[in-house]
């Protein structure tokens, strides 16, 4: 997601140093921080979090910890903010998945009717494309209750082969790099740990 902004950044230079630590203090801060409190709030022995049948999915950690806290309202509240999330995640994902089809296009590499774009220089045809991609596969898991969970794998293992595709790429940029009198100090930007 940040390559695909970074695409777009007007000074790439200092706006993915800042992306790339905002996004780890944000899930240091989100999840683990989040988790941290929840483990602290709720006693692992509380009957609640043992009970996992279906017909009880409402009760969630972060239910209990409104429940806990007096407020009655706490299944309601945490749909809210899973909605919101998943929006989240839907919008970050329809944006990436547009662009990243727009630059297919503009080398070569899928039809040039997705590089047509509109006045605010959106490529709504890669939009409208993406869109309907996943419109159809909302369709589909509405269809088999299979579905859904190949479609959620066909995810997760899309994503796993992009981690490597770019931990491998990463990998021999600096190797070719310094094969090529470059030092990696001299870099305008370094991933700690690369």
């Amino acid at each position: 997601m940040i390559a695909v902004a970074a695409g777009e950044a007007i000074e790439p230079k200092s706006a993915i140093p800042r992306a790339v630590r905002t996004v780890f203090f944000r899930i240091l801060v989100f999840y683990i921080g989040t988790l941290t409190i929840i483990a602290f709030l709720i006693p692992y022995t509380s009957p609640e979090l043992l009970d996992a049948s279906d017909e009880n999915v409402a009760v969630a950690p972060f239910t209990l910890v409104f429940k806990l806290a007096g407020i009655d309202a706490a299944a309601s509240i945490m749909n809210a903010v899973i909605l919101i999330a998943i929006l989240s995640a839907g919008n970050s994902g329809l944006y990436a998945s547009t662009r990243m089809l727009y630059a297919m296009a503009q080398k070569g590499m899928a039809p040039r009717f997705l590089l047509k774009t509109n006045r605010r220089s959106v490529p709504m045809p890669a939009l409208l494309l993406t869109a309907l991609v996943a419109l159809g596969c909302y369709g589909l898991s509405l269809l088999s209750s299979d579905a859904y969970g190949w479609l959620v794998a066909a995810s997760g293992l899309a994503g796993f082969i992009t981690w490597c595709g770019i931990a491998w790429s990463h990998l021999k940029f600096r190797k070719a790099y310094v094969a090529q009198g470059g030092r990696v100090e001299d870099l305008p930007f370094r991933a700690k740990w690369y």
